[in-house]
């Protein structure tokens, strides 16, 4: 996990896609969805295609039951 912390730490800090791609294939692995969504929203800030990470962060977020709560609030009041 040591190898995973500093991919993880040097994609968006240095801007180094390589390294935030090889981070989100590292907690795939692992099944960690949480630090899969932060990788997608780091590749959503430094990499190519945006619009795919941003979906993807989009849906990890659903999965993990953030948002709902916003979601709900407006149709509550």
């Amino acid at each position: 996990m040591t190898r995973e912390a500093r991919l993880f730490a040097h994609g968006p800090v240095c801007g180094d896609l390589d390294s935030a791609s090889a981070a989100l294939r590292s907690v795939r692995a692992r099944g960690d969805t949480y630090l899969e969504l932060l990788c997608c929203l780091y590749l959503v800030e430094i990499g190519d295609d945006s619009d795919r990470w941003l979906a993807e962060a989009t849906g990890l977020a659903q999965s993990l039951g953030i948002g709902r709560a916003t979601r709900r609030a407006p149709s509550a009041a």
